[in-house]
């Protein structure tokens, strides 16, 4: 009898247990999670026609490769900088790398 009452009592706890957890679960979650929204275009007409020109200079010998990062690719929608209170910071420095086989180099110009 007394293994009865035991084995009772731990399943009620279990049970009052797996509702603790559950209730936690749902309120670590974000309410508002933040949606981005893909970029137009990754180089602007100007830099794809550079990057062309580029290629045609180093005659297959190297290869230029565009730095691109996160920010390049997606933005946050309008308004949903939420840590800051300000919109999203646009500015990059733009650079590009160079690479043959033997070397690597990497050109940021300064502004």
């Amino acid at each position: 009898m007394d293994g009865l009452v035991i084995g009772v009592l731990l399943f009620v706890a279990a049970l009052f247990f797996l509702k603790f957890l559950a209730r936690n679960r749902t309120r670590t979650a974000p309410a508002d999670p933040l949606q981005y929204r893909r970029r137009p275009a990754l180089f602007t007409a100007a830099e794809r026609s550079f990057a062309g020109v580029l290629d045609q200079v180093l005659d297959g010998r190297h290869r230029a490769y565009g730095k691109v990062r996160v920010a390049d690719l997606i933005e946050p929608l309008p308004g949903k900088d939420r840590r800051s209170g300000k919109k999203p910071s646009t500015a990059s420095a733009p650079s590009i790398s160079i690479s043959s086989s033997a070397t690597a180099a990497t050109w940021c110009p300064s502004s």
